[in-house]
């Protein structure tokens, strides 16, 4: 039929391809039904280019290939968006670290209440006689015993400080902590020279409404790092309510966090820990746009996971510290002396790729100041970024510790719109003041942006440590206290100090009734509005 006797072979050829695409299009038209009886899945874009028309947005959804309603509780078990799901259906808590606040309290459940409160205590202290040397952290607390005093509850604090020195760091009294709170207060506050004896529950027990009593460092107690079952008991069985407000420990599991709360009925977050969540929850996951972000530091190894976070959500990136090194050598350029990650090359590269592809701009510096040497005293000069090419005139005894004028002239051109900007590590070896010119600058950009009602986002003990240094604090939006636990959250971790705390309002995943349409949940499903609201393929797919 194809081809007879005498027939020339374009017209053979034709006719070949005519019969071809007409089966095709019967095949396609009676449902395409495999051995099995069941419909053969088509990519839904082919579908609608072979029959076009017009169809609902459920019926879009439907035509992908569903899961048998037996494997269902297989796709939930292995898919991350699923993590409370049990073989049983029952309801499940799922992980999050939005946790309830003491915020949506109601004063009647403070109300002569027994309040534990464990706060970041964890001050400097001068050498010898245990003076506080920066009380900031002290202070961040205030909010959190001012609303309480203000519900007449029976406020009992705890935590831990550290007494510095060249041996490496052990516990030390909180007694100075006591009278510095105190001190703030305008209001007497008693200290317990223990934590979980009989002086520490005298105290508690005679405790008034109204008022503050501070018990001794929790690690002199026990091993608090470890999960001390029993001293978490004990500090358990003190309070009515468990308030966690420090936010620097809550990526450790830790006896005074996660045991307590497992022990207390209601535990919940503080005003300090919640203004944190919600500051780097809203910022990173819904930021108003443009959003801006600055990455520095020494290690790109510690940043890596950072950094790939950012580009999921910001519009640009600028790199600076000695990661931007890593990726100057990654691009094939020279840094000499300067401090890089050999082994962190492929990362770059794979983070650059990302970001290229997810239309990011990832910004390096574009000069440097340079020296000899990792010291205060030596001579510094200047380098552009083209001279960091092999054939570039760079001093192979170069050491690059700084930004310069360039690199702080495209950060502003390119931030000075940005209406949501993140800040994470100095930009220049800052802990040496002659090297500490460019992170300034950078913190004088970020708090002339807050001046200007723009979200500015601030973390790290570094970063903080330039931006007060610079004097700039007070018009920055937020500066995270939390350390780890700050780079955690930005990274979407789960902290163990706030999960543990009692769910903020319906956090269940209820189960599916049986009469509920199955799809594949490890399927791209192109995104379609709900109802059923009538669109051409065009609505859908340009």
């Amino acid at each position: 039929f194809f081809r007879r006797p005498g027939m020339s072979a374009r017209t053979g050829g034709a006719r070949t391809a005519v019969a071809v695409a007409v089966t095709f299009a019967f095949a396609i038209l009676l449902g395409l039904r495999g051995e099995n009886g069941r419909r053969l899945d088509l990519p839904v874009r082919i579908r609608h280019t072979l029959m076009p028309g017009r169809v609902t947005s459920s019926q879009l959804v439907m035509q992908r290939s569903l899961p048998r309603r037996e494997n269902l509780r297989e796709l939930f078990r292995r898919h991350s968006s699923y993590p409370g799901s049990d073989p049983e259906g029952e309801l499940k808590a799922m992980p999050s670290n939005k946790r309830m606040a003491l915020s949506s309290l109601p004063s009647s459940e403070l109300d002569n209440k027994v309040v534990l409160v464990r706060a970041d205590l964890n001050v400097h202290l001068m050498a010898g006689d245990d003076r506080i040397l920066n009380d900031q952290r002290i202070k961040n607390l205030m909010p959190t015993i001012n609303h309480l005093m203000e519900r007449n509850a029976k406020i009992v604090v705890i935590g831990h400080v550290d007494r510095r020195t060249y041996e490496g760091r052990t516990p030390a009294s909180l007694a100075p902590v006591a009278g510095k709170i105190s001190e703030l207060l305008a209001e007497p506050v008693t200290f317990a020279a223990d934590t979980v004896g009989e002086t520490a529950r005298e105290v508690v027990a005679e405790l008034a409404p109204g008022s503050v009593a501070v018990l001794e460092n929790v690690r002199l107690a026990g091993d608090d790092e470890g999960g001390d079952e029993e001293l978490a008991a004990a500090l358990a069985s003190m309070a009515d309510i468990f308030v966690m407000d420090d936010f620097v420990d809550a990526h450790l599991n830790l006896a005074s966090t996660v045991g307590i709360a497992n022990r207390v009925k209601t535990s919940v977050m503080g005003l300090l820990c919640e203004k944190e969540v919600k500051f780097l929850d809203e910022a990173l996951n819904d930021p108003q746009r443009p959003f801006a972000a600055i990455v520095g530091g020494a290690k790109l190894s510690t940043k890596a996971d950072l950094i790939s976070r950012l580009i999921d959500s910001a519009d640009s990136i600028f790199i600076g510290g000695a990661i931007a090194n890593t990726f100057m050598v990654s691009r094939g350029l020279r840094v000499a002396q300067s401090l890089y990650e050999p082994d962190m090359l492929q990362v770059c590269k794979r983070l650059e790729l990302k970001a290229r592809n997810k239309g990011v701009k990832l910004l390096l510096p574009d000069d440097f100041i340079y020296s000899e040497g990792y010291d205060n005293n030596v001579l510094t000069g200047y380098v552009k970024y083209t001279d960091c090419y092999p054939t570039g005139l760079l001093p192979m005894s170069m050491m690059a510790l700084d930004i310069a004028d360039h690199s702080l002239e495209t950060l502003v051109s390119t931030y000075k719109s940005a209406r949501t900007v993140f800040w994470n590590g100095p930009v220049g070896a800052a802990e040496l003041e002659k090297f500490s010119w460019g992170s300034k600058c950078v913190a004088m950009l970020v708090s002339t942006l807050g001046k200007n009602n723009r979200t500015t986002i601030v973390g790290g003990k570094d970063t903080i440590d330039v931006v007060e240094k610079a004097g700039v604090q007070d018009d920055i939006s937020h500066c995270s206290t939390g350390g780890a636990s700050f780079m955690d959250i930005v990274e979407k971790k789960i902290l163990p100090g706030l999960t543990c705390l009692n769910p903020a309002g319906d956090m269940r995943v209820a189960p599916l009734p049986d009469d509920a349409p199955l799809f594949d949940v490890d399927a791209e499903l192109e995104p379609v509005e709900a109802g059923e609201r009538d669109m051409g393929a065009n609505d859908v797919f340009n």
